[in-house]
């Protein structure tokens, strides 16, 4: 869910599972840990109100932006390292 990015990447970091990686032009990070860390992060997130499911079924719509804005707005992701 895009509304959920922020906090999720600061649950990763806060829990030290993004490591720098090599890149050519970006900076890519590795993201490690195993599929019921990071759903017991996203039960704890629902459970103490830092995020909300939907009240509706259906499709997610990401927000349209080009390539160069998906590189700029994760800026923050490179400082934060």
């Amino acid at each position: 869910m895009p509304n959920w990015a922020d906090w999720f990447a600061g649950e990763l970091e806060t829990n030290q599972a993004i490591m720098p990686a090599l890149g050519i032009g970006c900076d890519p990070v590795i993201v490690k840990g195993q599929k019921e860390q990071f759903l017991d992060r996203l039960s704890w997130g629902v459970e103490s109100e830092a995020i909300n499911l939907p009240a509706e079924t259906g499709s997610i719509h990401w927000p349209n932006s080009s390539l160069k804005q998906t590189f700029l707005s994760t800026a923050w992701a490179r400082n934060s390292l």
